[in-house]
């Protein structure tokens, strides 16, 4: 009977431990030293918007060694929740989740590794390591990135049929990046034999997700021909879905096409439009093309606007706006420069 009577004290006791579900039930467990307590009612708090609280509770448990209030932990000091940023913080707790198997805590790893954050050296090869960890449970992100370094060599090690291994676990997941990153593959016959109606394929599946690069990808196939009929009336549909999608690559080249009226009527308001959407979010060669528009207009009040245009693009390396750019500023006054800089910053960029 005494031994029943023990049993069954511990078992409500358990059963009390994982049953708090309010901040008033699981505050008195807390306060006990229960880490799972301590976690839940960190997690209350959170979702409460009590930071500080959460904060607090998140430590208690992580410091116990649970896993999940670690990872939490880790999150509250890279965004500054309930206390102030600390990356270097954040990096010893995801190191401490990481470490018991949490693989979300992993993929984070492997992104402070590859980056170089929180205090770390970047080293590519810690971050295969870790983005690995996480793949092998499934993070379809860890599985992405780890194929990006096996497909970029990072570190030395370019390994097109890992890259391709790897692309394909996450698109069998719907990762639509990485379901485009296999059509690339397919594409180019890298890691995989060249098969353009292959191609095609993991490329328009990508786009009916709303992949941009995809979108842009089956245009291409499209005025070409490659991998499916050749259809320019669908080419100008999917330049314009990848163009609505943000995509400054295919906005800059849907505008060439407005500009130029090849494959489309000639419509200098739309190319001018999508050029200026490009060139706002950085894409060098699109803030060159506006430079040169604007400027061979010569007594347009546009004028400024192109030394605004032609300074970014060279900026960002563009070889043509570099040397323009150069010559240019030998006939401008400082001033006139000062205004350029000026108008540049609020031109650019939008990310």
């Amino acid at each position: 009977m005494k031994k029943i009577s023990l049993f069954l004290i511990i078992f409500l006791i358990t059963v009390t431990a994982f049953a708090c579900n309010t901040i008033d039930s699981c505050l008195p467990l807390a306060k006990q030293g229960n880490a799972k307590a301590q976690y839940k009612l960190a997690s209350l708090y959170n979702m409460s918007q009590q930071k500080k609280e959460a904060y607090y509770w998140y430590q208690k448990s992580a410091e116990q060694g649970v896993m999940h209030a670690q990872y939490d932990l880790a999150l509250c000091y890279v965004r500054g929740l309930g206390v102030a940023k600390n990356y270097k913080k954040a990096v010893y707790w995801l190191q401490k989740a990481a470490t018991q198997g949490f693989s979300h805590a992993q993929y984070d790893l492997g992104i402070a590794y590859e980056k170089g954050y929180g205090g770390l050296r970047q080293d590519y090869r810690k971050a295969y390591y870790w983005y690995e960890k996480a793949a092998k449970q499934d993070i379809a992100k860890a599985q992405y990135n780890l194929a990006s370094l096996y497909y970029h060599g990072r570190s030395g090690l370019k390994n097109y049929q890992q890259a391709f291994y790897w692309y394909k676990k996450a698109a069998d997941q719907g990762y639509a990046v990485a379901i485009n990153d296999i059509g690339v593959m397919y594409y180019q016959g890298r890691g995989v034999q060249r098969d353009y109606k292959q191609a095609f394929a993991w490329f328009y599946r990508a786009a009916k997700q709303g992949n941009s690069l995809a979108q842009k990808n089956v245009a291409v196939s499209y005025l070409h021909g490659r991998g499916v009929e050749k259809n320019i009336r669908k080419a100008l549909y999917w330049y314009q879905q990848s163009a609505r999608s943000g995509n400054p690559s295919a906005q800059y080249d849907l505008a060439k096409i407005y500009y130029e009226g090849v494959i489309a009527s000639r419509d200098y308001t739309k190319a001018l439009y999508w050029y200026r959407k490009a060139a706002r979010r950085g894409y060098a060669k699109a803030q060159y093309t506006l430079a040169i528009i604007y400027l061979m207009q010569r007594k347009s009040p546009n004028r400024m606007e192109a030394f605004a245009w032609l300074m970014l693009a060279a900026e960002r390396g563009n070889k043509n706006a570099i040397k323009q750019w150069k010559n240019m500023t030998q006939h401008l006054d400082q001033q006139t420069i000062l205004q350029t800089r000026q108008l540049a910053k609020q031109l650019c960029c939008v990310k």
